[in-house]
């Protein structure tokens, strides 16, 4: 029951107003014995025929002709996002980080500063940036608007100073004014920005997502924030493009527009180092064949991450090829009614035996080294770190055009980059967005069979460039590559 309302609250918390009070409505009427379905989109039967018309039509398609030729998907695509970083005057707005010698000293401490601190993509790179910056001998503290949690406790441990707030802006005030920092590094907060702002403290915020999910209230609020911002990092090219996209849309013509300049900083993944166990050990653990082609997908079970889309490939994939092929989903649940919907797609189709789901994984590298392709179909995401946990271990990609997918398969050399499930996804709003997720719109499926498909027919190519694949990853997405980037840009400001 704890994950079910974990689910709503995330849910609420990004859907605007009116639709806050739909979900109430609906949440109270399922304690009378009236149940509906909790998200706007939901998931209509005639959507459902739709989709299985159009796999069959695909399949069809794909029996008809040789396998696409993904490597030329892959060059178009990494050809429109170098595009799409020259739209909407962005080369006014880029700033390039400067090249600083690793050891620069600061004259206070460096606070690092998010609402929560918990768990999740963007706490760990807190996490990261904090121990880092204590092994550097960097003065660090950590706020939290609201309040810690799991990794704050962790760093605190490890001689961190860690702040809680719990949304009093009075405490924070004073706080400030007595503990000066040298500067701010706040990460997705959600206010305090203007009191650091007063106390003339520099304020670099990062950007860790694709802002596509932002109501219009939001996208105001992130508009106010910018007069309190001195510099933003984006965590990659698709991130700052969506977000420049989302907050100066029209108006960066306008002489009056306040304009902060962005740079961008990839994050970095652990490295995972190789287990004792081979690989046949690995694969009898999870029940997956010896002699099966395996796609990974590592993600909580939520329809962002589009588990449903990587089903319905498989289905098509199934009735193209006679060879045996398995799809291992590693995540927790986080949205109850997408599983559901999930686990009954997978039966409908008869994939039971072919669809592992695992739950949330600890030791992820188990799975990395038993698979064979890391698949990411997500409709939006900041910087896949399991994504490049995957390159650390030699796995090739496919991944959508989202977050750091033309970064981390770089031109095709890492793996497949194909269209984002919904094709036009900067521009649809927020409320477009639930409904299609929800409904599984998947504008890329053909491209995503054919990725597939590639993957299998060349697959003694992708093996041989497993060693090749996991040291460009080492070398272009260090933490030591991260961190002097990060601290070169704390010295310009």
């Amino acid at each position: 029951m704890g994950k079910s309302y974990w689910a709503l609250w995330r849910k609420f918390r990004i859907i605007p107003p009116v639709q806050k009070v739909k979900l109430a409505v609906k949440v109270l009427l399922r304690i009378f014995g009236i149940r509906m379905p909790l998200f706007i989109g939901g998931y209509d039967l005639k959507v459902d025929e739709k989709q299985k018309r159009q796999d069959r039509l695909i399949a069809k398609n794909l029996n008809m002709q040789k396998i696409a030729d993904t490597r030329k998907i892959t060059g178009r695509m990494y050809a429109r996002a170098r595009y799409e970083s020259n739209r909407y005057g962005m080369n006014n707005l880029v700033l390039s980080i400067p090249e600083r010698n690793s050891n620069v000293k600061f004259p206070s401490y460096i606070a690092l500063m998010t609402d929560y601190l918990h768990q999740g993509g963007l706490e760990e790179v807190v996490q990261l940036l904090a121990l880092e910056y204590q092994k550097r001998r960097i003065a660090v503290k950590v706020f939290c608007v609201y309040q810690g949690g799991r990794i704050a406790r962790r760093l605190v441990r490890r001689h961190i100073t860690v702040v809680s707030f719990y949304g009093n802006r009075k405490k924070f005030a004073e706080y400030l004014s007595v503990n000066r920092p040298y500067l701010v590094n706040t990460h997705s907060v959600s206010d305090f920005t203007d009191i650091i702002n007063k106390q003339k403290i520099p304020v670099i915020e990062v950007i860790h997502n694709m802002y596509v999910y932002l109501t219009p209230g939001r996208i105001a609020m992130e508009r106010n924030k910018m007069h309190d911002i001195c510099c933003y990092i984006a965590v990659s090219d698709c991130v700052r493009d969506i977000f420049i996209q989302k907050m100066y849309r029209g108006s960066l013509e306008q002489k009056h527009r306040h304009v902060v300049p962005i740079c961008v900083i990839g994050n970095t993944g652990r490295r995972l180092s190789k287990l004792q166990k081979d690989r046949k050990q690995i694969r009898q653990q999870f029940r997956i064949a010896s002699d099966a082609f395996v796609f990974l997908m590592a993600g909580s079970i939520d329809p962002r991450k589009n588990q449903i889309g990587a089903v319905r490939a498989l289905s098509i994939l199934t009735s193209c090829i006679s060879r045996p092929v398995a799809l291992v989903l590693a995540g927790a649940v986080t949205d109850v009614e997408y599983e559901w919907k999930l686990r009954s797609v997978i039966s409908e189709r008869g994939l039971n035996d072919r669809v592992m789901m695992t739950g949330f994984q600890e030791q992820i590298a188990d799975l990395m080294y038993a698979s064979d392709v890391y698949l990411v179909d997500s409709y939006y995401e900041g910087w896949s770190m399991s994504a490049t946990e995957a390159l650390c271990c030699g796995l090739p990609l496919i991944h959508s055009w989202c977050g750091s997918g033309v970064e981390l398969t770089a031109g095709g050399r890492n793996g497949i980059l194909i269209d984002n499930p919904i094709k036009n996804i900067g521009s649809i709003s927020d409320i477009s967005l639930i409904n299609d997720m929800h409904a599984g719109i998947n504008e890329n499926m053909e491209q995503l069979v054919s990725a597939m498909l590639e993957m299998i027919e060349h697959e003694p190519y992708w093996k041989q460039k497993q060693t090749e694949i996991a040291a460009y990853a080492h070398k272009h997405f260090s933490t030591e590559q991260m961190i002097n980037q990060y601290l070169a840009v704390y010295a310009q400001i």
